[in-house]
């Protein structure tokens, strides 16, 4: 698998999930898809020993361009946050999830 062959090269790996609009997301978290997805994403971060961290992103403004890119502002923020994150310590292997908060 790749993401072996890249701990293998001691490569730092961030995986980063992204939101849909927020009435999109609602939809999506009641589909057999997103259990097989979510399930995915628990068995990647168990056996690569993923730290799991989540950033919040406030819907105080418009935050996405359409119902699955974030928008300017959207992105500026989210880059913001990644980057604290990702300065914080020396942890190798990350599982990034953002949510747009309510």
């Amino acid at each position: 698998m790749a993401i072996q062959h890249l701990q293998e090269k001691r490569c730092q790996i961030v995986m980063v999930c992204f939101p849909f609009e927020a009435s999109v997301e609602a939809m999506a978290k009641e589909t057999a898809n997103r259990q097989m997805m979510d399930s995915l994403k628990l068995g990647l971060v168990e056996k690569y020993a993923m730290k799991q961290d989540t950033i919040v992103l406030s819907n105080d403004s418009l935050l996405m361009h359409d119902l699955s890119h974030l928008n300017e502002v959207g992105a500026r923020r989210f880059t913001h946050r990644i980057a604290d994150i990702l300065q914080v310590d020396t942890v190798n292997n990350r599982f990034v999830e953002v949510i747009i908060g309510q």
